[in-house]
């Protein structure tokens, strides 16, 4: 092998000593005028940086959206009560038509001494007595009779009349006839009782089974 001469410069084996030392230059390109390594995964890291930051934002913006809506469907709604008047039943009755109004009861005969449908005036037979029709003496033995209440006839009470003649009327004392209507073509029973008139005169106060009246002063 041939070994170099040490002060040959074409032999040398080391540069010489007064050369400066070379040092690499960088600029914007490789020497081979690639792009760098680095560079590719800078862009991608800043490039999800970015997306994050967007998502970010749209999350906080939507999440503000939704707790609005929130907000707003879980506040309390008044909502205005009103109050309803009920109106008291009326208690108003109306009035009875004509056909609907409550009969008149039918005033009580008069007992003797009592008012008179007849006759009226002191000192005369009958007075006070609820008597319908005078039927005298003429035709009967008897002082005087009338008839009341119910459907007997003077014919009948007259009749009546002649069976009461002459007897006393006194306190408690009571009477049971039968005597014949031509009217009704039958024996007609009847009880009498003492009975008075205004001018406390006594006399025979007779019902038929029939319910008529027949006055007699003996």
């Amino acid at each position: 092998m041939t070994q170099g001469n040490p002060f040959n410069p074409n032999t040398q084996m080391f540069p010489p000593q007064d050369s400066e030392p070379q040092f690499p230059q960088f600029s914007g390109n490789s020497p081979s005028g690639k792009t760098p390594v680095w560079v590719l995964p800078a862009i991608a890291i800043v490039a999800i940086l970015a997306v994050a930051a967007v998502i970010i934002t749209w999350m906080i913006s939507s999440g503000d959206n939704d707790s609005d809506a929130v907000a707003e469907s879980t506040a309390p709604v008044f909502t205005p009560e009103t109050t309803t008047v009920q109106q008291a039943p009326s208690t108003v009755v109306p009035a009875p038509t004509a056909a609907e109004s409550a009969p008149v009861p039918e005033a009580p005969a008069a007992s003797a001494g009592t008012g008179n449908t007849l006759i009226t005036e002191s000192g005369h037979y009958g007075v006070g007595l609820a008597a319908t029709e005078a039927c005298g003496s003429a035709g009967t033995q008897a002082s005087y009779v009338l008839v009341g209440a119910g459907s007997a006839q003077c014919n009948f009470a007259l009749d009546v009349g002649d069976e009461l003649a002459g007897t006393t009327v006194r306190e408690g004392s009571s009477r049971s006839l039968s005597v014949y209507s031509t009217n009704r073509n039958e024996y007609v029973d009847l009880s009498c009782v003492k009975a008075q008139d205004s001018d406390l005169d006594f006399l025979w106060k007779c019902t038929t089974e029939y319910n008529s009246i027949v006055y007699v002063y003996p």
